[in-house]
């Protein structure tokens, strides 16, 4: 490759100094709005942290243009060694370079294709990343990573994971409404999972038709946060895609028409948003609630600590109407709710399409505001935490 700096032997694309300087400004990712996930790599190549780092996510979600915005962040060009790897070289053709001195900064893109790696790569961890070097790995679908994390390197590896996009960075990156945030998904994604699927159901007793959401394939599509887990009752899970415009597209939906489905749809949106913000998540136990009697909540927040809980009917309505508020104001079911999870109901919410105020005892807020983090989920966290 034109421009790079090329160790004798070696297949593989290595950059560093003004070569990898030149490389980042002509690769065209720095035009790029810049991911949330972004700070947390930079945090890791500026900190204290001797492990491993892997990108991992879905192709089309910004790994290799994550990896080359923290290289021009940081700076330090002398100091930092590219590799972009080829199948021709080994980890035991690259450790030379890998290893010089005056390289504490190394980042291995296209990894997936060096072979025999899990076999190899004990060093990037146990010399490398111990000696003070920042490793950072990319590459492939992610699958790879996750492989090496539940085996050869384990707690040796820390994953930062680039395939879901919140509501509010999706609007951040590309200003677009809800509407558009439920048809989102990146590039190729429902291929590339199914791929995934197919790739780790071969070895399983029910064959390559095997779901998604199954095996040992979805169990690695879960670990690469392109499938997420939504408990119900606080037992059971419903699992879904984190991908809004991937959500319904497998899996038992048969039995929706086009209505339910959008509504399902955005249920799922809703809950995973909350899955997935650790301000939430982290001081809360989240889950869906059906009672004995068949009615349903959407969304459950209860607190950790003080088991104040609020519950949540998501509508695909910009209408408000009596029966949408039906199961959240009978004092039957509230009582079954509150002595199924320990709480005390503290506050009882719709989220719609409309705008936020109170009609049928209950408080009506607006999706787009709540995945925003509007005034009406602020009070609603203030509400659970006793304020």
């Amino acid at each position: 490759m034109e421009g790079a700096d090329k160790e004798p032997k070696l297949h593989s694309a290595v950059y560093s100094g003004d070569a990898l300087r030149t490389y980042v400004a002509d690769s065209g990712f720095l035009s790029s709005k810049r991911r949330n996930c972004l700070e947390e790599l930079e945090d890791y190549l500026r900190g204290r942290e001797k492990r491993v780092m892997g990108v991992c996510g879905l192709h089309r979600t910004g790994r290799t243009t994550l990896m080359c915005q923290a290289i021009d962040q940081l700076g330090l060009y002398a100091d930092s060694l590219l590799v972009i790897c080829s199948a021709e070289d080994s980890l035991t053709d690259l450790r030379p370079v890998l290893c010089e001195e005056r390289y504490r900064y190394l980042f291995l893109d296209d990894m997936d294709r060096i072979p025999e790696l899990e076999e190899n790569c004990g060093f990037l961890a146990e010399e490398l990343a111990q000696s003070g070097k920042k490793v950072v790995l990319c590459g492939g679908d992610g699958d790879e990573l996750i492989r090496l994390k539940a085996g050869v390197l384990a707690d040796k590896l820390h994953l930062l994971k680039t395939s879901y996009m919140s509501f509010r960075e999706y609007q951040r990156l590309f200003g677009g409404s809800l509407e558009e945030y439920f048809l989102y998904q990146s590039e190729d994604s429902g291929e590339r999972i199914r791929e995934i699927a197919l790739k780790y159901a071969e070895d399983e007793e029910n064959g390559p038709d095997l779901s998604v959401f199954l095996g040992q394939g979805g169990r690695i599509l879960k670990a690469m946060d392109a499938l997420a887990e939504i408990p119900e009752n606080g037992r059971s899970y419903h699992t879904t895609f984190t991908q809004p415009g991937l959500i319904g597209s497998a899996g038992p939906v048969s039995a929706y028409d086009e209505a339910q489905m959008r509504e399902e749809r955005l249920k799922d949106i809703v809950v995973t948003d909350l899955l997935k913000d650790p301000m939430v998540s982290g001081s809360n136990v989240i889950a869906k609630y059906r009672s004995d009697g068949g009615e349903v909540f959407d969304i459950v927040l209860i607190n950790k600590k003080n088991r104040r809980c609020v519950a949540i009917r998501v509508e695909d309505t910009d209408r408000r109407a009596e029966n949408q508020a039906r199961d959240l104001t009978d004092k039957a079911v509230c009582k079954e709710l509150q002595e199924y999870f320990g709480g005390r109901l503290v506050g009882r919410y719709v989220c719609y399409h409309g705008p936020a105020g109170r009609a049928f005892k209950v408080q009506y807020m607006n999706c787009t505001e709540f995945l925003g983090r509007g005034s009406v989920f602020r009070e609603m966290m203030e509400k659970l935490e006793g304020n």
